[in-house]
């Protein structure tokens, strides 16, 4: 098919289309993009005589989605609101940038922060789903014990197979003393995409005279606020939950790898850092 001009109609459609194809009709579907199909469907009332214009509108953007491979546009093409993950809306105070988003916190992964989360002396991973689309701005966290001349770096790193994969970027966030704390300079830009599974880490990487701690849930199955498991468990009436990823063997590099292969981990439980990210 090289363009739309002599095209069978629809089933129980008019034969003539006085909008869509004959605007479409000098395009090959290779060189159509979202803006022509933007530009063609206004003005096309959403009523009932414009049924046949409608479905024909459908058709071309479908073909061109395959044709051209996109199939992420299936559900996002031209920006909109589909998504990937399991989430619900994206509040307009995470995505304008004024609030937060809590890896530990929102939905899939997650759970109701009521606890303390170690900053261990290896790097320790665990899931989250990106509620917004964008560069962060900052990343945060809320020290509920300090100790000084401890720092940790908090990173993200992109999935791949549901594994992580790379490191995106990080902040080192001095854990010295109690509060609420926000890192602004970060070690790369950080791009994540609303619906996508992320990973975020942290681990010691200057140490003090003993161990900080920051907000998290705790990782027993039985606490009340316990997050979500990764589905394995050591027995059904185990009360320890599996839900993070471990790279115990990386302990004395003191810091965030560049990138992580499937023999670098171990699966166990660990409390889950409640890390505050903006956009």
């Amino acid at each position: 098919m090289d363009s739309w001009g002599d095209h069978m109609p629809l089933p129980d459609a008019d034969k003539r289309s006085p909008r869509v194809y004959t605007n479409l009709q000098n395009l090959d579907l290779a060189n159509v993009t979202f803006s022509n199909i933007e530009s063609t469907g206004d003005p096309i009332a959403i009523e009932e005589a414009n049924e046949d214009e409608l479905r024909r509108l459908v058709l071309v953007n479908l073909a061109r989605l395959v044709c051209a491979g996109e199939w992420d546009g299936l559900l996002s093409a031209g920006g909109g609101g589909g998504i990937a993950g399991p989430l619900g809306p994206s509040p307009a105070d995470v995505s304008d940038g004024s609030g937060f988003m809590l890896t530990g916190s929102q939905a899939g992964w997650g759970g109701l922060s009521s606890g303390q989360c170690v900053i261990n002396v290896y790097p320790i991973l665990h899931a989250f789903v990106s509620q917004v689309t964008g560069d962060l701005a900052s990343i945060s966290v809320n020290v509920t014990t300090g100790d000084a001349g401890t720092e940790g770096d908090f990173g993200i790193y992109s999935d791949a197979d549901g594994f992580p994969d790379s490191l995106l970027g990080y902040a080192t966030i001095d854990l010295s003393s109690t509060g609420e704390i926000t890192q602004t300079s970060l070690s790369a830009t950080i791009s994540l995409v609303r619906g996508t599974q992320y990973w975020v880490a942290h681990t010691r990487s200057a140490a003090g005279g003993g161990y900080a701690y920051i907000d998290g849930l705790p990782n027993e199955r039985t606490a009340v606020n316990a997050p979500a498991s990764m589905g394995v468990y050591d027995s059904i009436g185990s009360n320890g939950e599996q839900n993070a990823l471990i790279l115990s063997s990386f302990a004395a590099t003191t810091s965030l790898p560049a990138t992580i292969t499937n023999a670098d981990y171990s699966v166990d439980g660990k409390d889950r850092p409640n890390i505050g990210l903006k956009w």
